[in-house]
């Protein structure tokens, strides 16, 4: 998990904001980076919290898999 919310923000930052900002500084790079690291962060771990609110979608017993 670790290793994807520092990769993604590589990506993002490489992909989508150099192109458009080509005159940012490294140090402007690691800061977008960082800051859409934490975001990405942020989404995730809310999202934990709201998909164990909601449940099961599909439950499934196991009388009904056999």
């Amino acid at each position: 998990m670790s290793s994807a919310l520092n990769a993604l923000p590589a990506i993002i930052v490489e992909d989508f904001v150099k192109p458009y900002r080509p005159g940012m500084t490294d140090v402007e790079l690691g800061r977008a980076s960082k800051i859409i690291s934490l975001v990405g962060g942020i989404i995730s771990f809310t999202l934990i919290f709201a998909i164990a609110a909601i449940g099961n979608i599909l439950p499934v017993r196991y009388r009904d898999i056999l």
